[in-house]
Parts: structure tokens; sequence; C-alpha cells
């Protein structure tokens, strides 16, 4: 959590300062004076920004704004109704990780910006220029102009300076599982790439000339560029359109409604960040993203523990084991022949070796009842807190306690998100109660309700309720 001395405070309340509003162009660098940013308002009022590094420009003029389904467009006829820039330096110290403090050092601006009229609509801009890169974000203040908001577009660009060497994956709104290409940005097109999604209810691609993010880039002058987001909560994940001239703009991934975000004012966007280095190394040792996400909100963090496990996992797919029992006429049975991995007997053999091999953690997959109609056109057929009967899960983990060896619970949910909602507060208090710390949850399928995407903010939002539910019962 964050460590804030003195020192950042005296920044926070004596460097942050206001502007003239009457100028249209501020500019604030990095720390150390290689990275600046340039904030210009046009003729018409259409906020935009630059960035360049050593006086070269990485980021040429792009413009930022929405399409709101409620009130129209929202990128022109704007005013500076105030501006404030800054310097912040603290640090803090993750739970867990590489560093054991983390140094959060940067130049912020902030502006205030309103469209002409006697209900004018506000947007508020804040910039945060670090030493290797760029994070910036939306802000929808309190206002009348604007309560409830439904997103319809994003228009978030980047001007990129050539036509850069990228490596990429398509912009599929359900997966990031693809192989990266590496070809010229011009080059991005998936129309003839046979990915063979085409009868695959769990990927789809919209735009064949767009990509998800984090999309790396190498300039022909040797920089890096990698292009990403950071604290996406109550939003929908950013996929990247790549049009002609070098230009990428954001494409938000869509509910069903084809809306991309539905918000109540005040909100803000998750950032959007530009990482800038002369390495690729750099970029992988970047706390850019990290510094830009919410602060820990977790008071007692003593029950998280990083570890080493192994899993009653592999086999299944290696066909040894199965994943589920078979029930006919009330009997449990075997599946196509190959015996159940998650029995009793099995996971002692795995927690023996943990032990002897000083592992600490065991996943086991396949435990619980409804695996019986995996692949099969059935909802809801899931039970997230009733194992198999030839798996003791009580007498698994007083075993693997014995041992000192963690259990580590399972929840695949085949992508039937609401069925989980369901049952997630019974099936967290489940794995509470035996003393399980860690679990595994899994979407491999298309999500319920239909017609949503796995990056979209229905999802996103699903996915808040799984982890606050997890810290809720510290698992």
């Amino acid at each position: 959590m964050k460590n804030q001395t003195l020192l950042p405070f005296l920044f926070l309340t004596l460097l942050f300062s206001c502007q003239d509003t009457s100028e249209k162009t501020t500019i604030i660098q990095s720390p150390d004076g290689v990275l600046k940013l340039e904030f210009i308002l046009s003729d018409t009022g259409i906020p935009q920004y630059t960035l360049s590094r050593n006086g070269s420009t990485v980021i040429d003029t792009s413009a930022l704004g929405f399409n709101l389904r409620e009130s129209g467009v929202l990128r022109e006829g704007f005013t500076i109704v105030s501006t404030q820039t800054g310097e912040v330096r603290e640090s803090w110290t993750p739970v867990w990780g590489p560093q054991k403090e983390i140094q959060d050092h940067y130049n912020e601006l902030f502006l205030e910006l309103a469209e002409g009229g006697a209900n004018p609509r506000k947007l508020n801009l804040r910039f945060r220029l670090f030493d290797d890169g760029l994070g910036f974000r939306y802000e929808f203040p309190k206002q009348k102009a604007i309560t409830e908001v439904t997103i319809m577009d994003e228009y978030t660009q980047f001007q990129l300076t050539g036509d850069h060497l990228a490596w990429w994956i398509p912009a599929d709104y359900d997966s990031y599982e693809y192989l990266y290409n590496h070809t010229r940005l011009s080059e991005v097109d998936t129309a003839g790439m046979n990915y063979g999604i085409e009868n695959r209810p769990d990927r789809f691609i919209a735009n064949p000339h767009a990509v998800n993010t984090p999309v790396t880039m190498k300039t022909d002058d040797g920089l890096f560029l990698s292009f990403h987001e950071a604290n996406l909560t109550d939003y929908a994940g950013m996929t990247l359109g790549i049009h002609p001239g070098n230009l990428m703009q954001s494409e938000l991934v869509p509910w069903a409604d084809g809306a991309k975000v539905h918000a109540k004012a005040p909100f803000t966007t998750p950032w959007r960040t530009i990482l800038v280095t002369d390495t690729p190394g750099a970029l992988l040792t970047s706390n850019l993203i990290l510094n830009l996400n919410e602060p820990n909100q977790i008071k007692d963090v003593s029950w998280i523990e990083p570890m080493k496990y192994t899993g009653i996992w592999w086999e299944l797919h290696l066909g040894i084991t199965s994943w589920s029992l078979q029930q006919q006429e009330g009997s449990w049975g075997d599946k196509g022949g190959a015996g159940h991995g998650a029995t009793t007997e099995n996971a002692k053999k795995y927690i023996d070796f943990n032990a002897e091999n000083g592992i600490r953690g065991l996943l086991v997959e396949g435990w619980n009842q409804g695996w019986e109609y995996w692949g099969q056109d059935t909802l809801g057929y899931f039970n997230f807190y009733t194992p198999y009967p030839d798996f003791d899960i009580e007498e698994v983990v007083k075993y693997a306690k014995s041992k000192n060896v963690a259990l580590i619970g399972h929840h695949e949910t085949g992508g039937q998100a609401d069925h989980y909602d369901s049952q997630l507060e019974q099936a967290f208090k489940f794995y509470h109660n035996l003393g399980v710390k860690a679990v595994k949850t899994g979407y491999a399928g298309p999500v319920t309700p239909t017609g949503e995407r796995h990056h979209g903010q229905y999802m996103v939002r699903h996915q808040r309720r799984v982890i606050e539910m997890g810290a809720k019962y510290q698992i």
C-alpha cells in the first residue's frame, strides 16, 4: 500500500499550481526532463495531445473525446475552465513481487473542460508523465448536463509517427489466446489468417484491422513503445483500431445491446498508457501500470501467499484421467473409460509428492459435480460446493495440512458467469470454512448471458465481484 511521507505531501500542496486558462497549450515534462507532453485545445475546441522524447515526436497530434447515447458527440467546442500542474514523488510496498518497494514519481497535468451554453457538458482530463511513459484518463465530474451515461464510442487517438514494427494479437473480444504476429502496423489484418474461430462461440473478432492490448512496437529509430491500459474498473476493455496514416483509435468491447459502457457521473475511465523506452527489457521492468492501478484496499494481507504448485490438471488434458464421473440410473461411474482424476486417493499421492519436494500448493480440478454435462448444450450445471462422491474434500484438506501442503480450489464456470454469481457467496464460504486460501477460476466457454463478451463491462463487473468475494473470505 502507499507509503506517503511529508515530502510527497509538500509536493502535492506546494508544487501543484494553477495556470492561465486563456492559454490553449500546456506543457509538462517527465521528472528527468526526457519526455514532454503537450496539451492543445484546437481552434474549434478539440482536446488534443502530443508526446515527444528528447525533442523527437513519439505521438503526433491526437484527439480525445466520446460519443454518448444521451447527448451525442463530446469532443469539440470545449473551453478550458482550469488547469493545474504538479509533481508527486512517493513510494509503496507491494504485497509480493520482485521489488520490496516501488517508486511512484511523475508530473501531472489536470484540466477542467466545459462546452459553451447555459447547461454545458463538462469533462476533465488527467495526464501523468513518468520517466518511462505516459498515463492519461477521462474524468466525468458530477454535473447537471450528464448524469446517466451510455458511452457508444470512445475516441482516444494515438497518432504514430511511422509504420512501426509491431508485436500484436487480434482484437478478439473473448480471448487473448493467440500467438503474437510481428509485422508492420499497416499489415495488421486477420481476415486471411485462418484462426479457425468461425464455429467457436467463445471467440469473436469484429474488426480484422484491430489489435488487443498490450501492443508493442519498435520504431525505425530504435525506440520501444507499448500501448495498454491500467485500473480497468467498471468499464469496457479497450482494443485499438488501425487506421490509415499510422493512426490508432480506441474501440471498446460492447455490451450485447451495442453500448460500450453504462455509468453514472461522477466516474473515471481506465488509464490509457504509453510506455517509451530504449530497450525491450525496460518495458518489462516498468512500474508505470502498477503505479496507475488503484491502491490496495485490503487492510490485512497476511493470508495472501504466493506459492509453487502442482495439479490434478495436466493428466486430465492428456486423457489419462477424466474431469468427471458419469451418473447413470443413480450410480456414479467413470466417464468414457478414463478414471476420475480428482479422487481422494489420487490427491493424497500428489500431496505426498509435494511434501517430498517442498512444493506448497496442490490444484485439484474436476472435484465438483457438474463436469458430467461439459460440452453439452446445458446451462447451470456446475455445483461449486458439492464434491463428487469419490473426493472427500475434508479428508484431503486435513491430509494436506498434515503435510504442510495447501489445497488450491477450482471454479470452472464454462463462461456461465450469471450461474456462478448465483452461487458465488456460498462457494467462497464453503472454501473458507475448509481453510482453503486460494482458488483458480475458469471461463472456458461463451459468456452467459448470451451476447456478453469476456472483455466487456459485464464481465469486468463480474470479475470485480469475484475479487471482492475472495477478499471477504480471505481467498
